[in-house]
């Protein structure tokens, strides 16, 4: 059985809107990606790899996460261009060549994309849009991740800041 994390990037700024992939973060979007972070941590769901889109966006909302569920630094944290201005066959030779070793680990990525690899994988349409921030955790019917885009896997979680603001 393997545990997929997909993340979205949290919400990020358009002061300095070129290169895109130097596009920070805004306050919100920090703020989101720590209660969501915290949330995965109270419910102990920790992936023991991060994979994060090179994009800065994408790699400060992965650091964030880490530093927020990582209480030991043992979780592996690897920026990946593959994440980036790519498509779902990209992300999914990503996924497929994880080490076996990790039975868990989180995509730090990009919309479109990362939503649609979460409904393809799971057949669920309501994730055919993560907000920024969103986690769709997803269980694997699978012993490699080699296998991941023929096994079947099911939503098991689905964390948005707003979820986790409506309960406050």
């Amino acid at each position: 059985m393997k545990r997929l994390f997909l993340m979205r990037h949290a919400k990020s700024s358009w002061k300095h809107p070129s290169p895109d992939y130097k596009r920070g973060l805004k306050k919100r979007g920090k703020n989101d990606a720590k209660l969501v972070a915290k949330e995965l941590k109270n419910r102990d769901m920790i992936p023991q790899i991060i994979i994060s889109s090179v994009a800065k966006r994408a790699k400060l909302t992965a650091k964030i996460v880490k530093s927020h569920i990582d209480v030991d630094s043992n979780i592996a944290l690897i920026l990946d261009e593959a994440l980036y201005e790519t498509d779902i066959k990209e992300y999914l030779s990503v996924i497929e060549n994880i080490d076996d070793s990790y039975n868990s680990a989180m995509i730090v990525a990009h919309n479109p994309t990362i939503s649609e690899i979460a409904t393809q994988l799971t057949h669920n349409s309501m994730l055919e849009w993560m907000p920024t921030s969103a986690v769709a955790i997803l269980e694997c019917d699978s012993y490699s991740w080699h296998q991941i885009n023929k096994s079947r896997c099911k939503l098991s979680d689905y964390i948005t800041p707003k979820m986790l603001k409506d309960l406050e």
